[in-house]
Parts: C-alpha cells; structure tokens; sequence
C-alpha cells in the first residue's frame, strides 16, 4: 500500500476563523452605536414633544417609514441637529 502525501493548504478565498470573528465584532460595535444613536433621538425626542420612550420612538419609526429612511439616519440627524442648537448656546 502506497501513501500519497497530500498538501493542504488553506484557500486564500474562505475567510478564516480570525475573520470571521473580526467581521463579526465589527457589526457588533456598528449595532452599539447605531443602538446608542437611537437611544439619544429617543430622549430628544421625549424631550421636545413631552412623550414616552415608546412614543418617541415610534415617532422616529414613522419618520423613517414616510421618508424612507433607515432609523440610523433619521436618529442621527436629530442627534446631529440637537448638537448644532446645543453648540449654539
């Protein structure tokens, strides 16, 4: 019986475990600031029209909805908006 010696060696197009998890981490950190985002136009939100945290936010769903906007974008440009008032002061 014969053996053959065969090479393996890994292919440069699969992603190895290392990316795998480095991709994964990364979508991690973009959902915590997109998360962090929301919560801040949530208590904006509250704040200038007297609502809930559940309204606020549906208020911001709707926003996204009729403007067909992703809610990341709806929240930070009131984030952005707010800061801009807030450094005006």
């Amino acid at each position: 019986m014969t053996e053959e010696l065969v090479s393996v060696e890994p292919e440069t197009d699969s992603p190895t475990a290392l990316d795998v998890a480095l991709e994964e981490v990364e979508g991690l950190r973009r959902a915590l600031e997109t998360r962090t985002m929301i919560g801040q136009a949530v208590g904006i939100v509250m704040n200038q029209r007297s609502l809930s945290a559940e309204d606020a936010f549906a208020h911001l769903v709707d926003l996204s909805s009729h403007s067909n906007t992703k809610l990341r974008d709806v929240a930070a440009s009131i984030v952005t908006e707010a800061e801009g008032r807030t450094a005006q002061r």
